[in-house]
């Protein structure tokens, strides 16, 4: 499964960590440009991890997507991507609860080809 991450901070990092530390690594993981550092410092760190050239890049080409941005930055970065007609925005959004709060919009949502 190619697993992608559009945004590259603590909520991906800890996510990719995870899937990675705890033998999940038969997915392909591609990350957003967005934070280099931290996208950098994970492919180096874990096999099967690559850098897009952008965050559209990541959502055409995983089948899971991770929208990870803080909810401030949400409306711009989405509003720059183009979702096709088989993509669905799962019901009840993957977030961490204890950042997030009650704001969700934004906040690692997951999206399903």
């Amino acid at each position: 499964m190619q697993l992608g991450f559009i945004g590259t901070g603590e909520i991906t990092s800890s996510i990719v960590t995870g899937l990675c530390s705890f033998g999940a690594t038969s997915h392909s993981i591609r990350l957003s440009p967005r934070n280099a550092t931290v996208a950098r410092e994970l492919s180096n760190r874990f096999k099967g991890i690559s850098v897009a050239s952008s965050n559209q890049d990541v959502l055409d080409h995983s089948e899971t997507i991770f929208i990870a941005v803080r909810p401030a930055a949400a409306r711009a970065v989405l509003s720059e991507l183009r979702f096709g007609r088989d993509r669905q925005i799962a019901p009840e959004p993957v977030e961490a609860r204890a950042s997030c709060n009650s704001n969700r919009e934004g906040c690692a949502t997951l999206l399903n080809r």
